[in-house]
């Protein structure tokens, strides 16, 4: 790679000489830019972005950084939510926003903080990132401020935006055993992930307070997959369920087609009730009923709050962001 001392050499001017020139400094003669700008012609030398945003204390830019983007179905429209979220509230502050998506494979190569210094950010928004993730124990013990979706984290210089998991999942298991469901299966998510963590509790907590017994084989690891939940759902219609809470949208769309195939019928044999409001539920036969969570209000106030931090040193905190019971067609009532 070109560098300036390459074209130091090349025009027989000084380092200083050379940076001023390319920067269009007002104390360097047409001449001497003339020169640098041919020899920069010559020699195909490329200016480093990330250089001139850390020499710049004007240059103001946050990294949005997705995990697992290759994994997104195309149907969930979470992400365009929050990335929307975060767009809006760094333009209202003249913040520059850099979208960086990774993949599992990726991150073995590169961590997180690499390539925020390499960028020269001034600070983070992790989206879909798993709580025991190497890299992103590496971010918590640097200095960079960040705020992270979906994982409580608080220290000096992070803050996260969450939603309440296990509040809301308990709704949706209260509503099925309202409906006079007996017998309810869980398909939840990745066990490493922290929200099927808080999503399990909040179902298991219900079943407790409504004396609904617990059994253990009825919950099933869907890992977020529509295909994996279809494999969790014939496993379940075998144990003769009667309702069927899954910890996300996808998984009860999956639920759906699997029970749909074995020829049950929804709701009147088994309830489904899916979790996230992505907004292909409206348009499934049965529509399904969800959490609906606000996933614009989710990537706004996480910008929001890093921004606050940069600009005014306000201290990072959890932020909460609430959630919509809906209550649709594929948990209606069973009859008695």
């Amino acid at each position: 790679m070109v560098t300036l001392k390459d074209i130091s050499k090349h025009t027989g001017l000084s380092v200083t000489q050379v940076s001023r020139a390319i920067n269009n400094h007002n104390d360097v003669s047409e001449a001497t830019k003339k020169k640098v700008m041919k020899a920069v012609d010559e020699l195909g030398y490329v200016p480093n972005l990330a250089a001139k945003k850390l020499a710049s204390k004007n240059e103001k830019s946050i990294a949005l950084i997705v995990v697992g983007f290759e994994k997104q179905h195309s149907t969930n429209d979470m992400l365009i939510g929050i990335m929307s979220g975060v767009f809006n509230c760094t333009s209202e502050n003249d913040t520059e926003t850099v979208l960086y998506l990774y993949s599992e494979k990726f991150l073995k190569q590169k961590s997180y903080l690499q390539f925020c210094r390499e960028r020269g950010v001034s600070g983070a928004i992790l989206c879909g990132i798993k709580r025991d993730d190497p890299n992103l124990k590496e971010l918590i013990k640097s200095d960079l401020p960040m705020v992270v979706i979906d994982i409580p984290y608080l220290t000096e210089n992070i803050g996260s935006v969450v939603i309440d998991n296990e509040k809301y999942s308990y709704l949706a298991t209260k509503s099925l055993i309202e409906g006079n469901r007996k017998k309810i299966g869980l398909i939840n998510g990745s066990e490493s992930a922290y929200v099927s963590i808080e999503r399990k509790a909040g179902y298991l907590e219900a079943l407790k307070d409504f004396g609904v017994e617990i059994d253990e084989s009825l919950i099933k690891d869907g890992e977020f997959s529509r295909d994996k939940a279809k494999e969790c759902a014939r496993e379940l219609v075998s144990e003769n369920v009667d309702a069927i809470f899954c910890s996300s949208d996808l998984m009860a769309i999956g639920a759906i087609e699997s029970i749909k195939e074995l020829g049950k019928n929804i709701p009147e044999d088994i309830a489904i009730f899916g979790f996230d409001g992505i907004a292909l539920v409206d348009y499934i036969t049965p529509n399904i009923s969800t959490i609906r969570q606000n996933s614009y209000d989710k990537g706004y106030k996480a910008s929001d709050l890093l921004i606050q931090h940069l600009k005014n040193k306000t201290p990072m905190r959890v932020v909460k962001s609430d959630c919509e019971v809906c209550i649709q067609q594929s948990s209606e009532a069973k009859k008695k």
